[in-house]
């Protein structure tokens, strides 16, 4: 089962509300660093920060969800992380 990265955070309180949506939605989803970033902010830099990862075969309906719901949708679907969900990098 392969996952892909949906979104990176700068938070780990900002990751766990975007995951509780999508979970909300059916979609299983995986924080990755999360516990590093709590414990040192500075981390953050040289890791990449709080990554979300769902499972390939729930892309579709991510996308969707993020579509209506997300809090702050992107203002270009150019944007990295929405052309790493779409699969166009």
């Amino acid at each position: 089962m392969s996952q892909i990265l949906v979104k990176t955070f700068n938070a780990p309180h900002e990751a766990h509300i975007f995951k509780m949506n999508l979970e909300a939605c059916g979609i299983k989803c995986y924080l990755r660093d999360e516990n590093l970033v709590g414990l040192d902010p500075m981390y953050n830099i040289a890791i990449g920060g709080v990554k979300l990862y769902i499972n390939e075969e729930d892309r579709e309906k991510a996308i969707e969800i993020m579509k209506e719901d997300m809090p702050h949708p992107p203002k270009t679907k150019n944007s990295p992380w929405w052309k790493k969900l779409l699969g166009l990098d």
